[in-house]
């Protein structure tokens, strides 16, 4: 259901104008779309959009509804599609301030300046110029020229003068380690000339994160179903071979160094065997069996996988916990190993014999924070896109799976793995974990 406002803006709007639910079925259309067009409006509720025909009253040819739309704007109430105006008509008056205030206030994490010919902003909501290094809430009535700096002044002029003659523009940008979508959008006047421009900046950092998880998710269930059946055409000869070797040993063993060749063909075909049962364990999704465990607990076994690394590595060790009597409902040998995993990376990136490595554990609502640091080499933005990746590794040895195996406990946990590096100072690891009330 459209809230009151929302719906008195969608009703007025003198644009034509539809709103999709969040099944992508039309639920509403305005009076200015049943005006325009002869299409039976119950007909239209309810349909996709992309089988509608729209019938204008001029009896123009009818064209599909989605290829008329002009915009798509997500909103907390559905997406709002505006259908392009026909070459006989002005441009709407979508311009007012109540409107657009209204409307922009109704998209979900967005900030937004109106700003009008002179650069001087007549309406805003929240810290809309903050991805320009302006930190004021307080924008109104405000010139451009007075809030940004000058080199921050020039960025934004660039596309705001292209939204004054009439085209809009959109792009990405980064502001500590969030990103946002900033958007210079022409606002028309009845006469379809450009009265002012409205400018939204949205937080994306979530819906951003969000499409990183699925690719990973798909791209890792794809990987293990290759995997999968890799290691199945591996094993069957790998069988054969050892039953081959076993008869063969009887038969030649009394030849000359026979048995110098056997235990070549045994080692080796062990070997295989071994990274076969390891990737055969990778493509299995982990089932977990959960148990009360104090976080003090689950640290010390955490060392304990380590310790003997510590020692041959020469390196300074460091453990604090701030919920020493917290539990958690994790399953222990799984988790042990998710961060034991993690923490092995952390010592094989630093230095030996100044090599630093620090396993912290606090309490923040009802979530517990486990950061595991080392001041070793660090990474650069590629190489952390790529961290979870199986069989991605900057070491000679190892299968490049400790990480991607770690990351696959800590989410059948319903936890979260965030990482921060510099290159040449060091990797902090954040696991968010469920603590139990």
């Amino acid at each position: 259901m459209m809230n009151n406002a929302f719906q008195q803006l969608f009703s007025q709007l003198t644009q034509s104008a539809v709103i999709l639910g969040f099944d992508q079925k039309i639920t509403a259309v305005n009076e200015a779309f049943e005006a325009r067009f002869q299409n039976d409006t119950e007909a239209v509720i309810g349909s996709d959009p992309n089988s509608v025909k729209l019938i204008p009253r001029n009896k123009v040819k009818a064209r599909k509804l989605i290829d008329l739309v002009e915009k798509q704007i997500d909103t907390d109430q559905g997406s709002l599609l505006i259908v392009k105006n026909s070459p006989r008509q002005k441009k709407s008056p979508v311009g007012k301030e109540y409107y657009l205030r209204t409307l922009a206030e109704h998209i979900p994490r967005s900030n937004f300046a109106l700003i009008i010919p002179g650069f001087t902003i007549s309406v805003a909501k929240g810290r809309a110029l903050e991805t320009y290094g302006c930190k004021r809430e307080r924008l109104e009535g405000y010139n451009l020229k007075d809030v940004l700096r000058p080199s921050a002044l020039e960025n934004f002029l660039n596309p705001l003068e292209k939204a004054f003659n009439r085209k809009e523009f959109t792009e990405n940008l980064s502001l500590n380690n969030r990103d946002f979508e900033v958007e210079f959008v022409p606002v028309f006047d009845e006469y379809g000339d450009v009265e002012s421009v409205l400018f939204i900046s949205q937080d994306i950092t979530l819906q951003k994160e969000a499409r990183v998880e699925r690719a990973r998710a798909e791209k890792l269930q794809l990987t293990r179903n290759i995997l999968r059946n890799i290691a199945h055409e591996v094993r069957n000869p790998l069988t054969n071979i050892n039953l081959a070797s076993e008869e063969l040993k009887d038969t030649c063993a009394q030849v000359p160094g026979g048995e110098m060749f056997f235990d070549i063909i045994d080692r080796n075909t062990h070997r295989i065997n071994k990274l076969v049962t390891e990737i055969m364990q990778f493509t299995k999704t982990p089932g977990i069996v959960p148990e009360p465990v104090k976080v003090e607990e689950l640290l010390r076994k955490v060392q304990g996988t380590i310790e003997d690394r510590i020692k041959l590595r020469e390196i300074t060790f460091l453990r604090r916990n701030s919920c020493k009597e917290l539990e958690l409902k994790i399953d222990k040998g799984k988790m042990t190993m998710a961060l034991g995993n993690i923490a092995i990376n952390a010592i094989e990136a630093v230095e030996t014999g100044t090599g630093k490595v620090s396993i912290r554990a606090w309490k923040t609502g009802d979530e517990l924070i486990v950061s595991i640091s080392d001041n070793g080499v660090g990474m650069d933005k590629e190489t952390l896109g790529k961290i979870y990746d199986p069989f991605h590794t900057g070491k000679s040895s190892g299968m490049g799976l400790g990480l991607t195996g770690a990351f696959n406990v800590i989410k059948a946990h319903d936890g979260e793995v965030k990482v921060e590096s510099t290159p040449g100072k060091g990797t902090t690891f954040f696991v968010r974990l469920k603590a139990n009330k």
